[in-house]
Protein backbone atom coordinates (compact mmCIF):
# COMPACT_ATOMS: atom_id res chain seq x y z
CA UNK A 1 0.00 0.00 0.00
CA UNK A 2 2.89 2.76 0.55
CA UNK A 3 4.40 1.56 -2.61
CA UNK A 4 1.14 2.30 -4.57
CA UNK A 5 0.60 5.42 -2.62
CA UNK A 6 4.02 6.91 -3.39
CA UNK A 7 3.51 5.73 -7.12
CA UNK A 8 0.54 7.64 -6.95
CA UNK A 9 1.80 10.73 -5.75
CA UNK A 10 4.98 10.61 -7.80
CA UNK A 11 2.13 10.29 -11.02
CA UNK A 12 0.39 13.33 -9.65
CA UNK A 13 3.05 15.31 -9.49
CA UNK A 14 4.33 14.38 -13.13
CA UNK A 15 0.97 14.82 -14.19
CA UNK A 16 0.58 18.21 -13.17
CA UNK A 17 4.19 19.03 -14.54
CA UNK A 18 2.90 17.39 -17.94
CA UNK A 19 0.02 18.93 -18.46
CA UNK A 20 1.65 22.48 -18.19
CA UNK A 21 4.49 21.60 -20.73
CA UNK A 22 2.16 19.95 -23.14
CA UNK A 23 0.58 23.27 -23.27
CA UNK A 24 3.65 24.96 -24.26
CA UNK A 25 4.96 22.18 -26.61
CA UNK A 26 1.94 22.11 -28.33
CA UNK A 27 1.29 25.65 -29.13
CA UNK A 28 5.58 25.65 -30.58
CA UNK A 29 4.13 22.25 -32.74
CA UNK A 30 0.97 24.44 -34.02
CA UNK A 31 3.33 27.17 -35.50
CA UNK A 32 5.93 24.20 -36.96
CA UNK A 33 2.98 21.98 -38.37
CA UNK A 34 1.04 24.85 -39.38
CA UNK A 35 3.93 26.61 -41.44
CA UNK A 36 5.78 23.34 -43.17
CA UNK A 37 1.38 22.67 -44.19
CA UNK A 38 2.20 26.09 -46.05
CA UNK A 39 5.51 25.80 -47.72
CA UNK A 40 4.26 22.11 -48.91
CA UNK A 41 1.86 23.66 -50.44
CA UNK A 42 3.16 26.77 -51.96
CA UNK A 43 6.83 24.64 -52.95
CA UNK A 44 6.67 22.28 -56.90
CA UNK A 45 5.85 19.64 -56.77
CA UNK A 46 8.84 17.08 -56.56
CA UNK A 47 11.08 20.00 -55.53
CA UNK A 48 13.65 20.26 -52.32
CA UNK A 49 11.64 22.67 -50.72
CA UNK A 50 8.46 20.35 -50.96
CA UNK A 51 9.99 17.68 -50.02
CA UNK A 52 12.08 19.43 -46.73
CA UNK A 53 8.20 20.59 -45.43
CA UNK A 54 6.90 17.26 -45.64
CA UNK A 55 10.03 16.18 -43.87
CA UNK A 56 9.34 18.80 -41.01
CA UNK A 57 5.32 17.83 -41.46
CA UNK A 58 6.26 14.30 -40.45
CA UNK A 59 8.46 15.13 -37.60
CA UNK A 60 5.86 17.36 -36.30
CA UNK A 61 3.15 14.74 -36.70
CA UNK A 62 5.65 12.52 -34.54
CA UNK A 63 5.97 14.76 -31.87
CA UNK A 64 2.53 15.84 -31.32
CA UNK A 65 2.13 11.80 -30.82
CA UNK A 66 4.64 11.82 -28.51
CA UNK A 67 3.15 14.63 -26.14
CA UNK A 68 -0.04 12.53 -26.63
CA UNK A 69 1.54 9.36 -25.03
CA UNK A 70 3.26 11.44 -22.35
CA UNK A 71 -0.16 12.55 -21.43
CA UNK A 72 -1.82 8.89 -21.74
CA UNK A 73 0.37 8.01 -18.96
CA UNK A 74 1.04 10.93 -16.47
CA UNK A 75 -2.61 12.13 -16.49
CA UNK A 76 -4.72 8.81 -17.47
CA UNK A 77 -7.85 10.09 -19.03
CA UNK A 78 -10.30 8.75 -21.57
CA UNK A 79 -10.87 10.38 -25.03
CA UNK A 80 -14.08 9.29 -26.27
CA UNK A 81 -15.48 6.26 -24.37
CA UNK A 82 -18.45 3.97 -25.45
CA UNK A 83 -19.99 0.71 -24.81
CA UNK A 84 -17.66 -1.06 -27.40
CA UNK A 85 -18.01 -5.01 -27.91
CA UNK A 86 -13.77 -5.84 -27.26
CA UNK A 87 -13.70 -8.97 -29.40
CA UNK A 88 -14.01 -6.30 -32.13
CA UNK A 89 -11.05 -4.62 -30.77
CA UNK A 90 -8.73 -7.61 -30.32
CA UNK A 91 -9.80 -9.05 -33.72
CA UNK A 92 -8.26 -6.14 -35.44
CA UNK A 93 -4.89 -5.90 -32.93
CA UNK A 94 -4.38 -9.95 -33.90
CA UNK A 95 -5.09 -9.35 -37.23
CA UNK A 96 -2.31 -5.95 -37.44
CA UNK A 97 0.03 -8.35 -35.14
CA UNK A 98 -0.19 -11.21 -37.48
CA UNK A 99 0.21 -9.41 -40.62
CA UNK A 100 3.45 -6.83 -38.81
CA UNK A 101 5.34 -9.51 -36.72
CA UNK A 102 7.64 -12.42 -38.14
CA UNK A 103 5.67 -15.02 -39.47
CA UNK A 104 7.96 -18.09 -37.34
CA UNK A 105 5.47 -15.93 -34.38
CA UNK A 106 2.21 -17.54 -34.10
CA UNK A 107 -0.69 -15.24 -32.78
CA UNK A 108 -3.73 -16.87 -31.48
CA UNK A 109 -7.07 -15.72 -30.82
CA UNK A 110 -10.33 -17.53 -29.92
CA UNK A 111 -13.25 -15.32 -29.80
CA UNK A 112 -15.74 -15.86 -26.73
CA UNK A 113 -19.49 -17.04 -27.63
CA UNK A 114 -20.84 -14.45 -25.98
CA UNK A 115 -20.11 -10.64 -27.13
CA UNK A 116 -18.20 -8.97 -24.00
CA UNK A 117 -18.69 -4.88 -23.70
CA UNK A 118 -17.03 -2.25 -21.87
CA UNK A 119 -17.30 1.45 -21.76
CA UNK A 120 -13.82 2.15 -23.72
CA UNK A 121 -11.92 4.48 -25.76
CA UNK A 122 -11.45 1.90 -28.47
CA UNK A 123 -8.48 3.64 -30.24
CA UNK A 124 -6.51 4.12 -26.66
CA UNK A 125 -7.17 0.25 -26.39
CA UNK A 126 -6.36 -0.99 -29.49
CA UNK A 127 -3.33 1.22 -28.47
CA UNK A 128 -2.44 -0.88 -25.30
CA UNK A 129 -3.15 -4.26 -26.61
CA UNK A 130 -0.88 -3.58 -29.81
CA UNK A 131 1.91 -2.78 -27.83
CA UNK A 132 1.09 -6.36 -25.28
CA UNK A 133 1.53 -8.08 -28.22
CA UNK A 134 4.47 -6.54 -29.81
CA UNK A 135 6.02 -6.58 -26.16
CA UNK A 136 5.43 -10.38 -26.32
CA UNK A 137 6.92 -11.06 -29.67
CA UNK A 138 9.91 -9.47 -28.24
CA UNK A 139 10.12 -11.81 -25.52
CA UNK A 140 10.13 -14.94 -27.75
CA UNK A 141 13.73 -16.46 -28.23
CA UNK A 142 14.52 -15.68 -31.99
CA UNK A 143 11.51 -14.51 -32.86
CA UNK A 144 9.82 -18.02 -32.57
CA UNK A 145 6.90 -18.83 -30.24
CA UNK A 146 3.32 -18.27 -29.69
CA UNK A 147 0.91 -14.89 -28.68
CA UNK A 148 -1.90 -15.79 -26.92
CA UNK A 149 -5.10 -13.58 -26.93
CA UNK A 150 -8.33 -14.67 -24.72
CA UNK A 151 -11.14 -12.33 -23.81
CA UNK A 152 -14.11 -13.36 -20.82
CA UNK A 153 -15.66 -11.82 -18.08
CA UNK A 154 -15.20 -11.86 -14.52
CA UNK A 155 -16.78 -11.08 -11.23
CA UNK A 156 -14.61 -9.61 -8.71
CA UNK A 157 -16.21 -10.07 -5.38
CA UNK A 158 -16.45 -8.25 -2.22
CA UNK A 159 -14.85 -11.08 0.30
CA UNK A 160 -11.17 -10.06 -0.04
CA UNK A 161 -9.91 -7.26 -1.75
CA UNK A 162 -8.33 -7.61 -5.27
CA UNK A 163 -4.41 -7.93 -5.66
CA UNK A 164 -4.72 -5.33 -8.29
CA UNK A 165 -6.73 -2.66 -6.15
CA UNK A 166 -10.25 -3.92 -8.73
CA UNK A 167 -13.51 -2.79 -6.93
CA UNK A 168 -15.85 -5.07 -6.28
CA UNK A 169 -17.98 -5.67 -9.68
CA UNK A 170 -18.08 -7.36 -13.47
CA UNK A 171 -15.16 -6.84 -15.55
CA UNK A 172 -13.81 -7.36 -18.76
CA UNK A 173 -10.59 -9.28 -19.15
CA UNK A 174 -8.32 -9.62 -21.97
CA UNK A 175 -5.07 -11.23 -21.25
CA UNK A 176 -2.05 -11.19 -23.83
CA UNK A 177 -0.02 -14.49 -22.85
CA UNK A 178 3.47 -15.60 -24.17
CA UNK A 179 5.55 -18.47 -23.86
CA UNK A 180 9.08 -16.48 -23.99
CA UNK A 181 11.65 -16.46 -21.61
CA UNK A 182 9.41 -14.60 -18.85
CA UNK A 183 10.92 -12.06 -16.12
CA UNK A 184 13.00 -12.06 -12.66
CA UNK A 185 10.89 -10.88 -9.53
CA UNK A 186 12.89 -7.57 -9.61
CA UNK A 187 12.11 -6.84 -13.92
CA UNK A 188 8.31 -7.59 -13.06
CA UNK A 189 8.09 -4.79 -9.88
CA UNK A 190 9.90 -2.33 -12.19
CA UNK A 191 7.94 -3.04 -15.94
CA UNK A 192 5.51 -0.17 -15.36
CA UNK A 193 8.15 2.42 -14.65
CA UNK A 194 8.10 5.04 -17.21
CA UNK A 195 11.60 4.80 -19.49
CA UNK A 196 12.42 1.32 -17.88
CA UNK A 197 13.61 -1.55 -20.30
CA UNK A 198 15.70 -4.43 -20.49
CA UNK A 199 15.35 -4.18 -24.49
CA UNK A 200 18.82 -3.32 -26.33
CA UNK A 201 19.06 0.38 -27.67
CA UNK A 202 16.45 0.90 -30.47
CA UNK A 203 14.25 -2.30 -30.00
CA UNK A 204 12.23 -0.37 -27.01
CA UNK A 205 11.83 3.07 -25.19
CA UNK A 206 10.37 1.76 -21.78
CA UNK A 207 7.73 3.81 -22.23
CA UNK A 208 5.23 1.69 -23.72
CA UNK A 209 4.01 -0.19 -20.36
CA UNK A 210 3.34 2.94 -18.75
CA UNK A 211 1.30 3.99 -20.71
CA UNK A 212 -0.40 0.94 -21.17
CA UNK A 213 -1.23 1.14 -16.89
CA UNK A 214 -2.00 4.97 -17.37
CA UNK A 215 -4.85 4.13 -20.26
CA UNK A 216 -6.28 0.96 -18.44
CA UNK A 217 -6.05 3.01 -14.70
CA UNK A 218 -7.47 5.84 -16.54
CA UNK A 219 -10.55 3.50 -17.69
CA UNK A 220 -11.28 2.42 -14.18
CA UNK A 221 -9.74 -1.05 -14.67
CA UNK A 222 -6.06 -2.81 -13.71
CA UNK A 223 -3.52 -4.83 -15.09
CA UNK A 224 -2.43 -7.58 -13.30
CA UNK A 225 1.06 -9.67 -14.42
CA UNK A 226 1.33 -13.59 -13.62
CA UNK A 227 5.33 -14.33 -14.43
CA UNK A 228 7.97 -16.28 -13.91
CA UNK A 229 11.79 -16.90 -15.78
CA UNK A 230 11.78 -19.44 -18.00
CA UNK A 231 7.79 -19.65 -17.73
CA UNK A 232 6.83 -16.61 -20.54
CA UNK A 233 4.16 -13.80 -19.51
CA UNK A 234 0.37 -13.55 -19.04
CA UNK A 235 -0.90 -9.42 -19.10
CA UNK A 236 -4.73 -9.65 -17.71
CA UNK A 237 -6.18 -6.20 -18.74
CA UNK A 238 -9.41 -5.63 -16.52
CA UNK A 239 -11.81 -3.03 -17.31
CA UNK A 240 -15.33 -2.74 -15.94
CA UNK A 241 -17.74 -4.17 -18.03
CA UNK A 242 -20.86 -2.38 -19.68
CA UNK A 243 -23.79 -4.93 -19.25
CA UNK A 244 -26.50 -2.75 -20.85
CA UNK A 245 -27.43 -3.17 -24.77
CA UNK A 246 -25.69 -0.53 -26.62
CA UNK A 247 -27.73 1.93 -28.18
CA UNK A 248 -27.60 0.95 -32.27
CA UNK A 249 -25.61 3.84 -33.70
CA UNK A 250 -28.06 5.90 -36.11
CA UNK A 251 -28.35 5.31 -40.36
CA UNK A 252 -28.66 9.30 -40.89
CA UNK A 253 -24.85 11.06 -40.65
CA UNK A 254 -24.97 15.02 -41.52
CA UNK A 255 -22.77 14.42 -44.61
CA UNK A 256 -19.41 16.97 -43.40
CA UNK A 257 -19.12 20.10 -46.06
CA UNK A 258 -15.88 20.60 -48.31
CA UNK A 259 -12.99 22.40 -45.92
CA UNK A 260 -12.50 26.02 -46.84
CA UNK A 261 -15.68 27.35 -47.11
CA UNK A 262 -14.63 30.85 -45.94
CA UNK A 263 -16.54 33.23 -48.52
CA UNK A 264 -15.69 35.95 -46.46
CA UNK A 265 -17.43 35.11 -43.05
CA UNK A 266 -15.52 36.82 -39.79
CA UNK A 267 -13.52 35.00 -37.30
CA UNK A 268 -12.39 36.99 -34.04
CA UNK A 269 -9.36 34.91 -33.08
CA UNK A 270 -8.03 34.83 -29.52
CA UNK A 271 -4.38 33.49 -28.46
CA UNK A 272 -2.09 34.96 -25.73
CA UNK A 273 1.02 33.46 -28.13
CA UNK A 274 1.45 35.75 -30.99
CA UNK A 275 3.48 33.07 -33.28
CA UNK A 276 -0.08 30.59 -32.73
CA UNK A 277 -1.99 33.42 -33.53
CA UNK A 278 -0.18 34.65 -36.81
CA UNK A 279 -0.57 30.92 -38.25
CA UNK A 280 -4.09 30.32 -37.40
CA UNK A 281 -4.54 33.94 -39.07
CA UNK A 282 -2.63 32.44 -42.19
CA UNK A 283 -4.60 29.34 -42.61
CA UNK A 284 -8.04 31.16 -41.95
CA UNK A 285 -7.31 34.14 -44.16
CA UNK A 286 -6.04 31.40 -46.98
CA UNK A 287 -9.23 29.55 -46.92
CA UNK A 288 -11.62 32.97 -47.52
CA UNK A 289 -12.20 33.81 -43.81
CA UNK A 290 -12.12 36.82 -42.48
CA UNK A 291 -10.25 37.19 -39.58
CA UNK A 292 -9.76 39.73 -36.46
CA UNK A 293 -7.00 38.79 -34.38
CA UNK A 294 -6.43 39.84 -30.32
CA UNK A 295 -3.43 38.80 -27.89
CA UNK A 296 -5.58 39.89 -25.09
CA UNK A 297 -9.09 38.67 -24.43
CA UNK A 298 -10.58 41.96 -22.89
CA UNK A 299 -9.71 43.34 -26.52
CA UNK A 300 -11.58 40.80 -28.08
CA UNK A 301 -14.56 41.28 -25.88
CA UNK A 302 -14.49 44.79 -26.62
CA UNK A 303 -14.31 44.22 -30.23
CA UNK A 304 -17.35 41.88 -30.24
CA UNK A 305 -19.23 44.88 -28.70
CA UNK A 306 -18.01 47.25 -30.75
CA UNK A 307 -19.59 45.31 -33.36
CA UNK A 308 -22.86 43.27 -32.49
CA UNK A 309 -23.10 41.00 -35.22
CA UNK A 310 -20.31 41.81 -36.71
CA UNK A 311 -18.55 38.14 -36.55
CA UNK A 312 -19.75 34.90 -37.73
CA UNK A 313 -17.53 32.70 -34.99
CA UNK A 314 -15.05 33.44 -31.97
CA UNK A 315 -11.92 31.06 -31.45
CA UNK A 316 -10.52 31.57 -28.79
CA UNK A 317 -7.30 29.65 -27.03
CA UNK A 318 -8.47 28.06 -23.52
CA UNK A 319 -5.48 29.14 -20.96
CA UNK A 320 -4.89 32.96 -21.27
CA UNK A 321 -3.48 35.15 -18.40
CA UNK A 322 -6.61 37.63 -17.55
CA UNK A 323 -9.55 35.68 -18.81
CA UNK A 324 -9.29 31.99 -19.61
CA UNK A 325 -11.38 30.57 -22.88
CA UNK A 326 -14.20 29.36 -20.94
CA UNK A 327 -14.60 32.82 -19.48
CA UNK A 328 -14.14 34.53 -22.28
CA UNK A 329 -16.95 32.33 -24.20
CA UNK A 330 -19.54 33.00 -21.35
CA UNK A 331 -19.00 36.78 -21.95
CA UNK A 332 -19.50 36.32 -25.47
CA UNK A 333 -22.58 34.84 -25.34
CA UNK A 334 -23.89 37.64 -23.27
CA UNK A 335 -22.70 40.04 -26.30
CA UNK A 336 -24.11 37.89 -29.19
CA UNK A 337 -26.06 35.02 -27.57
CA UNK A 338 -26.12 33.41 -31.37
CA UNK A 339 -22.58 33.85 -31.44
CA UNK A 340 -20.65 30.42 -32.80
CA UNK A 341 -17.87 29.88 -30.71
CA UNK A 342 -15.35 27.30 -30.76
CA UNK A 343 -12.21 26.46 -28.00
CA UNK A 344 -8.41 25.74 -29.00
CA UNK A 345 -6.40 23.71 -26.47
CA UNK A 346 -2.78 22.91 -25.53
CA UNK A 347 -3.49 21.10 -22.56
CA UNK A 348 -5.98 18.23 -23.73
CA UNK A 349 -8.33 18.09 -20.58
CA UNK A 350 -11.11 16.75 -21.36
CA UNK A 351 -13.05 17.71 -18.05
CA UNK A 352 -12.14 21.03 -18.52
CA UNK A 353 -13.76 20.68 -22.50
CA UNK A 354 -17.50 20.07 -21.68
CA UNK A 355 -19.20 23.47 -22.09
CA UNK A 356 -22.61 23.99 -23.79
CA UNK A 357 -20.85 27.36 -24.80
CA UNK A 358 -18.74 25.59 -27.27
CA UNK A 359 -19.73 24.23 -30.78
CA UNK A 360 -16.33 22.62 -30.78
CA UNK A 361 -12.83 21.88 -29.21
CA UNK A 362 -10.06 21.57 -30.86
CA UNK A 363 -6.37 20.00 -29.19
CA UNK A 364 -3.64 21.70 -30.79
CA UNK A 365 -1.82 21.35 -32.52
CA UNK A 366 -4.24 20.37 -35.61
CA UNK A 367 -3.60 19.97 -39.18
CA UNK A 368 -4.58 22.79 -41.41
CA UNK A 369 -7.29 20.66 -43.29
CA UNK A 370 -8.70 19.23 -40.02
CA UNK A 371 -8.82 22.87 -38.36
CA UNK A 372 -10.53 24.05 -41.29
CA UNK A 373 -13.06 20.93 -41.22
CA UNK A 374 -14.20 21.79 -38.12
CA UNK A 375 -14.60 25.79 -38.86
CA UNK A 376 -16.78 24.83 -41.99
CA UNK A 377 -19.09 22.27 -39.92
CA UNK A 378 -19.01 24.79 -36.68
CA UNK A 379 -20.12 27.68 -39.21
CA UNK A 380 -23.55 25.56 -41.37
CA UNK A 381 -24.45 23.79 -37.83
CA UNK A 382 -23.16 20.42 -38.84
CA UNK A 383 -22.20 18.58 -35.42
CA UNK A 384 -18.60 18.25 -34.50
CA UNK A 385 -17.46 15.64 -32.10
CA UNK A 386 -15.44 16.50 -29.12
CA UNK A 387 -12.52 17.14 -28.65
CA UNK A 388 -11.49 17.03 -32.40
CA UNK A 389 -6.91 16.14 -32.19
CA UNK A 390 -6.32 15.21 -35.52
CA UNK A 391 -6.94 14.87 -38.70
Amino acid sequence: MEKRLHASQKMEALGTFAGGVAHDFNNLLTVVLGHAEMIAEDAPAGSGTATSAELIRSAAVKARELVRRILLFARPEAETRTSTALGSVVDETVELLRSTLPASVRVLWDPPRDSVFAIVDAAQLSQVLMNLGVNASHALTNDKGTITFTLDRVRVGSGAPSSVGLRPGSYARIVVRDDGGGMSAETRNRIFEPFFTTKPVGRGSGFGLAVADGVIRGHGGAIDVETALGTGSAFSLYLPADDAVPAPASAAKAEPPKAGLGGGRRVLLVDDDPMVLGILSRILGRAGYRVTSHGDPVEALAALEAVPGGFDLLMTDRAMPGLSGPEVAERARVLNPGLRIMLLTGADQPADLESSHFSAVVVKPVDSAALLRVVDRVLVGVPVPMPVRAA
